[in-house]
């Protein structure tokens, strides 16, 4: 785990167990809006043109 502040964003390294590629981070984030909830998937540190990406 990379970071954790519930309910709003969590964050832990990923990595497919099938893959030769380095581990790479998801962040998943929640924001509250006047209608609804906005859900955020972002992952970052994902290098370019391997299997992952």
């Amino acid at each position: 785990m990379l970071e954790c502040d519930p309910p709003h964003r969590y964050a832990h390294t990923f990595k497919f167990t099938g893959y030769e590629d380095t581990p790479c981070a998801v962040t998943y984030e929640l924001k509250e809006l006047d209608d609804g909830e906005r859900f955020s998937l972002i992952a970052w540190d994902m290098r370019e043109g391997t299997k992952t990406a």
